[in-house]
């Protein structure tokens, strides 16, 4: 009964149309378009089983990459100041998940002291870039499988922009879960006991989520192999980025159930506490990517919420569109076009625009071109615009992919490979098998 009261609810809102509505209400619809999306997608990108690697190879990867962090934080002298925020952060509340934490951070320490100063240190250097690297790039690939992007970066943007992430990411993580305290101290040194600046205190407070939003902003706009807009990247960023706040405050303050693992997992009971919250930390960041791809798209899902369930010869229509679109435009000499420049041209879906482009890319019927004063991947034909008929591209798509697979013999299957190889014939000597420069 609820599921059917659910759907009712979401077909209706989508029925709503924006330009009719009040001024008010307008936004408010369209912002709940945005979530029901988000969480549409976050369900179908199987985003809690994407959160659940990217925990793993986090941990595997997590004294590494924080011995990175501790060089990043000695550079701008924020070195103690990170090591009593982990302490403050994780294991203010029990002697155990103390013991464990400073464990990890002499491990680091150790490990960061390794690569200093001699051939062997160099390998130590680029053993730690390689791991903070490594997780960067799973990052990349669950956003780029959100944004429906097939390829990664080339090696170099993808050495520039995670170096990027790399140094500024851990300041601003840093900054934002100490600056109140640092602040406040330097307020108050300055107050002389003031009343006045009271509100200045309360203001302070907000810093923090502020520094939180940039970071997340940030990761939308520069991790993704495609163009984020900034605008969708910054209210994805506002919305989770306050929810991990919340969330962290909340976790770090109560410290849920740790003592009871203490009798389990000895001086390692703080292992639960923090696999459940980089779980959780990794479930907020793709739900902030999942709202930023629907905020960026919307309105290409005014009519087409289902775009992932549309039949196979809508989805061949939509090919052929793309196709078309693609020769025309070649032919004019115009510049190729994006999925979303694409998906603008002809009203539908990105997510579905993508797909086929997808098919056209892997049946040899498009290509990948860089677009001159962009890093956006822009498409063009891959073959000449006269063998590019309507049948030889259907006929592409459907023969991409393995046709050698072994299956029984017998006369109905020669009969009906026969019957599909003459109704393909047949479809190549139609007068309706026209050339698509000539549609």
């Amino acid at each position: 009964m609820f599921p059917k009261i659910t759907n009712l609810i979401q077909s209706h809102i989508w029925k709503l149309p924006l330009d009719q509505l009040p001024r008010w209400q307008s936004p408010l619809i369209k912002q709940v378009r945005v979530f029901i999306l988000a969480f549409k997608g976050f369900n179908r990108d199987k985003c809690q089983l994407r959160a659940a690697a990217l925990t793993f190879y986090s941990i595997l990867s997590l004294i590494p990459v924080l011995a990175m962090v501790f060089g990043i934080a000695q550079g701008f002298g924020f070195e103690q100041k990170l090591e009593l925020l982990l302490q403050e952060k994780i294991a203010s509340r029990d002697m155990v998940a103390k013991e464990g934490v400073d464990w990890i951070i002499s491990k680091a320490k150790l490990l960061l002291e390794s690569t200093r100063g001699s051939l062997i240190a160099g390998v130590g250097l680029i053993v730690l870039m390689w791991a903070a690297t490594r997780v960067l790039r799973h990052i990349e690939a669950a956003l780029n499988d959100i944004w429906e992007i097939k390829n990664s970066r080339p090696w170099i943007r993808n050495f520039t922009d995670f170096l990027s992430v790399m140094v500024v990411a851990p300041i601003l993580f840093i900054l934002a879960q100490s600056a109140t305290v640092f602040i406040t101290a330097i307020i108050q040194n300055l107050s002389g006991g003031m009343e006045l600046l009271g509100y200045l205190f309360l203001l302070m407070k907000f810093v923090p989520f502020g520094l939180i939003w940039l970071l997340f902003t940030m990761i939308y706009v520069v991790v993704p192999n495609t163009k984020v807009s900034f605008k969708s990247a910054l209210i994805a960023g506002i919305i989770v980025g306050t929810i991990f706040q919340l969330s962290q405050w909340v976790f770090f303050k109560s410290q849920i159930g740790i003592s009871k693992y203490n009798a389990i997992y000895g001086s390692f009971a703080f292992l639960p506490l923090l696999l459940i919250w980089v779980q959780t930390a990794w479930l907020i960041l793709l739900l902030g990517a999942e709202i930023a791809f629907a905020n960026q798209h919307i309105n290409r899902y005014e009519f087409a919420l289902g775009s992932q369930e549309v039949k196979p010869s809508f989805k061949k229509l939509v090919t052929l569109l793309i196709t078309n679109l693609l020769v025309r435009n070649f032919l004019e000499a115009k510049s190729s076009l994006t999925a979303e420049e694409i998906s603008a041209v002809l009203h539908a879906p990105v997510r579905l625009v993508r797909q086929c482009i997808t098919d056209l890319m892997d049946s040899k019927i498009i290509s990948e071109v860089g677009r001159q004063g962009s890093q956006d991947t822009s498409y063009q034909p891959a073959r000449s615009v006269e063998d590019l008929s309507v049948s030889f591209v259907l006929q592409a798509i459907d023969e991409h992919g393995l046709g050698d697979i072994h299956i029984r013999e017998s006369g109905e299957s020669k009969r009906l490979s026969q019957a599909l190889e003459a109704l393909n014939q047949e479809i190549e000597r139609s007068p309706s098998n026209m050339l698509l420069k000539d549609i």
